[in-house]
């Protein structure tokens, strides 16, 4: 409904036109609108009041203005995390287990891609990956406060994975690199077969 309702008009209007859309317009269900990763305040006008509900998420707490009262969602447990990342990986739980844990602050997402990290690299294991983790941490820069620490967990995770894409596929990693240009969803798969074909002339 969207791309034919908004096929000719501005990018800069579209927000407005959404919105007003959504409250104007009587649905069979309820719709959700899901604002990620929020990282600025919202005002109200950006926030349909009416046919359905939204969601937001961030790491601020003062990106909303009204007094409702917010989900703060924790980390894992330590037994969660354990219990996940040996779900993944097939280890037994042990201390360096705990510690790789305790290393990555029980943050699901990089227990979650270190887990898959550990499993689809021939030979590797928690032990070998806590020296490649340790190795790659101390070449980044010191966290900074706030929420600097879940960002340079993560920085620390990704260059991991990115070093490896890089010995085993760099013709992967260059593609990574161009869809980060891109809109994530309705990447043709076209494009990635000509890409295949010849990076250089697909670029052009």
């Amino acid at each position: 409904q969207f791309k034919d309702e908004f096929r000719h008009i501005p990018p800069s209007e579209i927000p407005q036109r959404v919105i007003g859309f959504l409250n104007q317009n009587r649905f069979e269900k309820p719709w959700l609108l899901i604002y990620d990763n929020v990282d600025e305040p919202l005002l109200e006008e950006h926030i349909p009041h009416r046919g359905g509900c939204v969601l937001i998420t961030s790491r601020r707490k003062d990106i909303w203005s009204r007094d409702e009262e917010g989900i703060k969602v924790e980390p894992f447990s330590e037994e969660e995390s354990i219990g996940l990342l040996r779900k993944i990986t097939g280890e037994e739980e042990s201390q360096e287990l705990k510690d790789l844990v305790t290393e990555l602050d029980s943050f699901p997402f990089a227990i979650n891609q270190v887990g898959h990290y550990i499993k689809n690299t021939p030979g590797c294991s928690i032990k070998k990956y806590r020296k490649i983790y340790d190795l790659e941490k101390a070449a980044l820069a010191a966290p900074i406060a706030g929420d600097g620490r879940y960002s340079h967990v993560l920085k620390t995770v990704w260059k991991t994975t990115f070093n490896r894409l890089h010995e085993t596929s760099p013709k992967t990693l260059e593609w990574l690199k161009l869809c980060s240009f891109l809109h994530p969803n309705g990447i043709p798969l076209s494009w990635l077969e000509e890409w295949a074909k010849d990076p250089k002339v697909s670029e052009q």
